[in-house]
């Protein structure tokens, strides 16, 4: 008997979720199914059958736009980063020059900076501006680590809910190649912020909180109503 002969006669035997798993794979390689699979399946299996493909479709047709946006933010922590030590250089370099321009010209040097935003710290100049380079930098600082923190927390909540799933599917890992990639590229940039901005012990911290938990489960769930009424 031909390999294709006995696979043939195994596939009645299949079950669901084997059914499921098949049509996954096919998925992430990108290469059509077999119409048996489908064809051979008990009438008393289209349910629980059609439950694992909602499943998967939520997973890389709806929530992918979830993680695309995480993604795209962590992107743009980068550059906010970059824009803050470029601050810093510069704020840093000007009050090194001021330090240079001789007393007479004081007056000269303050009209030169009065219309540049943060404010230039002048060596001679000890009134405290609120929207100084210093207090610009801090803030900005602050709002980065917050931003990185944050998604990092929606990265950990995202891996919990695509473990609930592949768990159903016996440990198949339910995101095609392509967004885990785009996954994994996020996590990457948020592990080097995180330490970075908050220390060795932030990227430890693999449990989400339950506000993100909740957001990545809705919006997983939304996706599941979607397809459901497909």
């Amino acid at each position: 008997m031909s390999i294709d002969a006995r696979l043939n006669k195994l596939m009645p035997a299949l079950s669901a979720k084997e059914r499921a798993i098949l049509v996954l794979r096919t998925w992430k390689e990108k290469r059509p199914q077999d119409p048996e699979w489908r064809r051979s399946m008990p009438s008393d299996q289209s349910r629980e059958f059609n439950r694992y493909v909602t499943l998967m479709n939520a997973c890389n047709l709806h929530l992918p736009l979830f993680i695309t946006m995480v993604e795209q933010h962590s992107e743009q922590m980068w550059l906010r980063l970059n824009w803050l030590m470029t601050l810093d250089q510069f704020g840093s370099a000007l009050w090194h020059l001021g330090a240079l321009v001789p007393a007479g010209k004081h007056k000269l040097a303050e009209r030169a900076v009065s219309e540049v935003f943060p404010i230039v710290e002048l060596p001679w100049d000890r009134e405290q501006h609120e929207r100084s380079w210093l207090n610009v930098s801090d803030k900005m600082t602050q709002d980065i680590r917050e931003g990185v923190a944050h998604l990092w927390d929606e990265v950990n909540a995202i891996d919990v809910v695509l473990g609930e799933v592949a768990m159903e599917l016996e440990g198949e890992d339910p995101l095609r190649p392509v967004m885990r990639g785009v996954l994994e590229q996020a996590r990457r940039d948020l592990k080097l912020l995180h330490e970075f901005f908050s220390g060795k012990e932030a990227i430890e911290v693999t449990q989400p909180s339950e506000e993100a938990l909740e957001l990545v489960r809705v919006y997983f769930d939304k996706g599941v109503e979607l397809y459901d009424r497909l």
